[in-house]
């Protein structure tokens, strides 16, 4: 009897236990899909595999609109007219889109828009614009915060047509933003837009939302790939941070930083406690390096 009450007991807490803790959702996106799948549950797994293409008009691709999604792209996830493919949505947090070296991501307008927070984008494979970027291929809007940013050896982040590679906008209202770059591949800005416009063709670009005296940016960039600018209009760099950007972080490059015009461009702004380390290559046909602000160690 001891025994059978023991096996009794053993059983009913496995059960306890599997009706707590029940399986995190799981949606696939199927070849030919063409259609938006919107997150439904917090640690919900969005995933397509390698051989799967889904294109869709005007719409994303994919919806983050609860926390702690996981994004898993192997496959080719693309968007047509002005929208972007993956879309993290205001009030969410805990994202992460992965890339996998099989995975593509295109879009004519914007690849991937954070308006959350705490997320994560890694990928291995291409990000890329087929079309004029609103801002930036992948971009980070005002509302987000710790945002970080992993491009592999593999991977590529292109503009393609026009546009920034990676654009950040500081928001805060002067609060210090954090998050991180780590790139070991390629970055890459593209066009000739002007450098106060959306679509200006930085590799990384870093700016304001106009609406505060100052913002302040303290995550950190670290490249060991290649970060680069072909525009060759007045500010526009391999890597920029905008006048009114205070950079408080690390920017460290023991890669290449390039810009046709600039090749690291620090504007106007408070940058103690910022630092520069360089022990690779920076260049440009016009300026390595610029700094306009106050503050920075290099």
């Amino acid at each position: 009897m001891k025994t059978r009450t023991h096996l009794l007991t053993t059983s009913a807490s496995l059960i306890a236990v599997l009706v707590a803790a029940p399986l995190s959702a799981q949606t696939a996106i199927n070849d030919g899909d063409n259609a938006t799948v919107t997150s439904a549950a917090d640690g919900e797994t969005i995933s397509a595999a390698a051989g799967v293409t889904s294109v869709v008009d005007g719409a994303p691709v994919v919806v983050v609109d609860t926390n702690d999604v996981t994004v898993d792209n192997a496959g080719t996830l693309a968007t047509t007219g002005v929208t972007q493919t993956i879309q993290v949505n205001q009030g969410t947090t805990g994202a992460v889109i992965n890339n996998a070296a099989t995975g593509r991501r295109e879009a004519d307008s914007r690849v991937v828009n954070f308006d959350g927070t705490a997320a994560t984008l890694n990928t291995d494979g291409v990000i890329l614009g087929t079309g004029s970027q609103r801002t930036g291929t992948v971009y980070a809007n005002r509302t987000s915060n710790n945002i970080d940013i992993n491009n592999s050896a593999t991977g590529s982040i292109d503009a393609g047509v026009e546009g920034a590679g990676i654009a950040i906008e500081v928001g805060g209202g002067g609060n210090p933003r954090g998050g991180s770059i780590t790139n070991a591949g390629t970055i890459q800005g593209r066009g000739q837009a002007a450098p106060t416009g959306g679509t200006a063709g930085d590799g990384i670009r870093f700016f304001g939302p106009g609406l505060a005296p100052d913002y302040v940016y303290e995550g950190d960039i670290t490249n060991s790939g290649l970060i680069n600018s072909e525009s060759t209009q007045g500010t526009v760099a391999g890597v920029r941070f905008a006048n009114r950007i205070g950079f408080q972080g690390t920017l460290t490059n023991d890669g290449e930083i390039s810009g046709v015009q600039n090749g690291v461009y620090f504007g106007t702004g408070n940058h103690a406690g910022g630092s520069f380390v360089n022990t690779g290559l920076v260049s440009s046909d016009s300026r390595a390096l610029n700094i306009d602000g106050t503050g920075l160690t290099v």
